[in-house]
């Protein structure tokens, strides 16, 4: 049985000075590396009970391989409040080299720009002028990974149990045990250490044609409900599809008949990683860097995907091509179509802390449908406000008393928190896939009377204006946000 020891080494920091060594060292284990797992690791080595020599932290992950995947390859929009959290995280050196990846990607500010499923742009929103909300995924993995400590690869853990004096057994799937003080549960959306504190879990299947993730041999537990949608996620350099894009230095999104898309300028540099063949410049942004390419996050009813669903409407439906269909046939003539990718969507109920000294972070505790970043920069708050309240707990005089107090405080915090942007999300999916007569009713309604107050408020006007200074045709998008 493994076991962590009250004494480290090497890349460990040992505890120093009489009150060190009175409180004892706590033992962490983080699992999962990835958004969240790596914030909440780098967060706890930075903090000052780690320079006292108050912790232990190690980081495991079931994936092998240097934990890296297709998946890293897929851009993420940080929030206002992920934003804040990842400058309050990173040393200067770390910030700098953020502020280097999310100026790879043409994104300017934080706003939308919604189209229908004809080009009509309906509804036009700009906010944070020059933020740069967009970061590729992989970049701020290797940024974080690279203070986060020693990443344990092919370890899964299989179920925790939690003993008399607040220590907790974590079992894993070789058989092998470990015995640690806390455990910070980062484990994704199909979280093995949250099965094992629930005690109903239904098996989770996914079906389609394209690739689409799935719960990793996991059941699902009773508190995630398939949302009945998949996202498909590809990049194009096809100039069929770089035409839909109405704002070069935003995001976009499209809306149809039962489904929407969003789409991210990318630049040149970053697409030809993944595409090899280029576009021509898009005439609606003359008068600023062509996009060339983009990232395309397409999400469909989960039934278009089956097999039998596709031939029952060859069979029975004798319909001509029409013009709300031009987008997905533009798409599924791309370069980026053969190598697109399915994740089939799913959603938390409400936010799940975990109990006693095992926390629950990001997706294994409020996994959400991740409309406007609320998955990863939710991650990253998590992490943040979680080792906040671990440093000042380790440190206090009386620290295992004061750690689950400081618990549970943060559990009550993160459901105040997430659960608004559970249901928020849920109610963006609603709206923007507009299945059935009536949501595309109320879908027209809620976009005309957001463009009517954007048209008559005036500060849209302001924040064009500002933007169109900050920006500047004549600067690269790293110029605009040195700047």
């Amino acid at each position: 049985m493994s076991m962590y020891t009250t004494t480290t080494t090497g890349s460990h920091q040992q505890a120093t000075g009489a009150s060190a060594k009175a409180k004892g060292i706590t033992t962490i284990l983080v699992v999962g590396a990835g958004v969240g797992g790596l914030s909440a690791a780098y967060a706890l080595r930075q903090s000052k009970a780690f320079r006292e020599g108050l912790m232990d932290v190690r980081v495991v992950e079931r994936r092998g391989g240097g934990g890296v995947d297709e998946q890293e390859g897929y851009p993420i929009h940080l929030s206002s409040s992920g934003r804040q959290a990842l400058s309050a995280l990173l040393t200067p050196q770390d910030l700098k080299l953020l502020h280097d990846a999310r100026s790879e990607i043409p994104v300017l500010h934080d706003g939308l720009t919604v189209s229908s499923y004809t080009g009509k742009q309906v509804y036009r929103l700009i906010r944070d002028p020059c933020c740069q909300p967009m970061v590729e995924r992989k970049r701020l993995l290797n940024i974080l990974r690279s203070s986060a400590g020693e990443v344990e690869y092919g370890v899964e853990v299989k179920d925790v149990r939690q003993l008399a004096g607040g220590k907790v057994v974590v079992g894993l799937d070789d058989g092998g045990e470990r015995i640690v003080d806390l455990v910070i549960a980062a484990d994704g959306m199909f979280s093995p250490v949250r099965h094992s504190l629930l005690s109903s879990v239904p098996s989770a299947q996914n079906q389609g044609p394209v690739t689409v993730k799935k719960s990793e041999g996991h059941a699902a537990p009773d508190e995630i409900t398939r949302m009945g949608y998949t996202t498909i996620n590809l990049r194009t350099s096809s100039s069929a599809v770089v035409k839909w894009v109405k704002d070069p230095k935003g995001i976009n999104m499209i809306y149809g008949d039962s489904f929407s898309a969003t789409l991210i300028p990318l630049m040149p540099s970053i697409s030809a990683t993944y595409v090899n063949t280029t576009a021509p410049t898009n005439p609606s942004t003359e008068g600023t860097t062509p996009v060339k390419a983009v990232y395309v996050a397409l999400t469909v009813p989960s039934k278009w995907l089956e097999p039998t669903f596709a031939a029952r409407i060859e069979q029975h439906c004798d319909c001509p091509q029409t013009i709300a269909g031009a987008f997905l046939r533009d798409l599924e003539h791309s370069d980026g179509w053969p190598t697109r990718r399915g994740f089939e969507l799913w959603s938390t109920s409400h936010t799940n802390g975990g109990q006693g000294r095992v926390v629950l972070i990001g997706d294994a505790a409020h996994g959400m449908v991740p409309f406007c970043g609320a998955g990863a920069s939710a991650a990253i708050v998590d992490a943040v406000q979680l080792v906040n309240a671990l440093d000042l707990a380790l440190r206090a005089n009386d620290n295992h008393h004061t750690l689950d107090l400081a618990l549970n405080e943060f559990r009550s915090q993160s459901v105040t928190r997430n659960d608004p942007l559970i249901v928020r999300s849920k109610k963006l999916l609603w709206l923007a896939q507009g299945d059935g007569e009536v949501v595309r009713i109320v879908r027209r309604a809620v976009f005309w009377g957001l463009e009517m107050k954007e048209r008559i408020g005036g500060e849209r006007k302001r924040l064009e204006r500002e933007l169109q200074r900050l920006s500047g045709a004549s600067k690269t998008p790293k110029e605009v946000i040195e700047s």
